[in-house]
């Protein structure tokens, strides 16, 4: 699993942002140049410029999963709750629409048949490009396309950690007035509110070769931080 000396800093941001949420501190988002697009453009649902990067924080509830692996037939199928981050930039820009390529994602759940499951960019390989494209008075759209690793803690007795692969990219589609979407707030029974709720399109399958672990829906919340 990821140390806190990984040479991406992935460890210690996600740390600093959770931190940040329980105690209310503001942490600063990358400002970009002006909105790239044609002059005039409204805002604030408005394009972001090429080079431009923005963290966000990712709040997942309820996920339910599905798999085959969990020892013996007691074990209800869990529903996880992940928080997180996401940081982005933006890599190439068109007339209506830019290109966005994932620099960081890691997301963490607690179980406690599986321990601690997480979420994240592998060590190697290109994440997928995603898209946030201007709609006119409807506002903007993004497509989130991910190809995470699935990290579990344990399974029940067996004591991991169980690395899975995504068995292909998952896309999520998310409508905002504004990119990043505004900071999340937080519902009187803990579930997240604000930011832009990301649909997603199909199911997350992850395998280790054998077995498969699915998510059946992956409901993010997702804000500037």
């Amino acid at each position: 699993m990821t140390t806190s000396d990984d040479p991406r800093g992935r460890r210690g941001f996600l740390k600093h942002v959770l931190l940040a949420m329980a105690g209310g501190v503001v942490v600063p988002v990358s400002a970009g140049a002006a909105p790239a697009g044609s002059p005039g453009r409204r805002s604030p649902a408005s394009l972001p410029s090429v080079g431009q990067e923005v963290s966000t924080v990712v709040n997942v509830w309820r996920a339910p999963v599905k798999m085959s692996l969990l020892p013996g037939t007691d074990h209800p199928l869990p529903e996880l709750n992940f928080v997180g981050v996401r940081r982005q930039r933006v890599a190439v820009g068109g007339a209506d629409h830019v290109r966005l390529r994932t620099l960081d994602f890691e997301v963490r759940a607690s179980d406690p048949v599986l321990g601690e499951v997480t979420l994240r960019l592998p060590d190697s390989g290109s994440p997928p490009l995603g898209r946030l494209e201007d709609r006119g008075d409807s506002g903007l759209r993004e497509t989130w396309v991910e190809a995470p690793e699935l990290v579990i803690g344990r399974l029940g007795d067996q004591e991991g950690p169980f690395v899975f692969q995504a068995r292909e990219p998952f896309t999520c589609t998310a409508d905002m007035e504004q990119w990043p979407p505004p900071p999340l707030g937080t519902n009187p029974d803990g579930s997240p509110d604000g930011g832009a709720l990301y649909a997603l399109h199909s199911p997350m399958v992850f395998t280790d070769g054998e077995s498969t672990v699915e998510f059946t829906a992956f409901p993010a919340r997702i804000g500037a931080v």
